[in-house]
């Protein structure tokens, strides 16, 4: 008997997939702090006619404001893997080009990548900006943790200084994320969170918007427009 405290639908066949919304109850979901999501409107904003996060009360340094959730996606890099995904012939593995990944895990020597892909499904955390060009600092992070019931690894957004009623909520997606060498469009990118940059290492939470041609590339430019749809 294997242990779990997950409710496990492995054994469940894959069209039936769908009806697990059916025990999730939208209305039930209560946040510790409240959050506005907002269209910007400051013409300055990087972001400008898309829509941020921002924090409907006073919010103090350290709170957990919500996972980062949406669509699990599971990737094995083999060498010689054809790049056909974008013709190149490369060699290099065809990754999924969300610009809305975020790693749960990854390990480069294995080639296995599990990430939480946020593009067609999430919550208010997939309105999250990055603070460049905003002239501010980031208040917030990308944040690994255990859920306590089931042991499962799961990122959250939690803040790292005090956010006040009705500012931003902004993180730092990491040098990497604006690597151009690693870009092959204007909104394919991801970065290291600062959980994995203060372990020196991405081992497996980091922002992950698309991946390059060249492995797991990351990069868009240092002026960005996030296409927070």
């Amino acid at each position: 008997i294997e242990y779990t405290d997950l409710q496990r639908w492995d054994t469940v066949p894959l069209p039936l997939h769908s009806l697990r919304r059916r025990l999730v109850d939208v209305a039930s979901i209560q946040r510790p702090f409240a959050l506005d999501i907002v269209n910007v409107t400051d013409r300055s904003h990087p972001c400008f006619g898309e829509r941020a996060l921002h924090a409907a009360e006073d919010i103090p340094a350290g709170a957990r404001l919500c996972d980062y959730a949406g669509h699990i996606n599971v990737e094995i890099a083999r060498r010689g893997e054809e790049g056909e995904a974008d013709g190149s012939g490369s060699g290099a593995p065809c990754f999924n080009r969300s610009s809305y990944l975020l790693s749960l895990y990854a390990n480069e020597e294995e080639g296995v990548f599990i990430d939480i892909d946020a593009q067609s499904a999430g919550n208010e955390a997939r309105f999250v900006n990055d603070y460049h060009g905003t002239g501010l600092k980031p208040n917030a992070a990308f944040w690994p943790y255990a859920d306590p019931s089931t042991g499962e690894k799961r990122m959250c957004v939690r803040t790292t200084q005090p956010v006040a009623r009705g500012a931003e909520i902004l993180v730092d997606y990491g040098a990497s994320y604006f690597e151009p060498e690693a870009r092959s469009d204007a909104v394919d990118s991801d970065s290291a969170s600062d959980y994995e940059r203060e372990r020196g290492g991405r081992s497996g939470g980091g922002r992950a918007r698309g991946r390059g041609r060249a492995g797991r590339g990351r990069g868009r430019g240092v002026v960005v427009k996030l296409t927070n749809e």
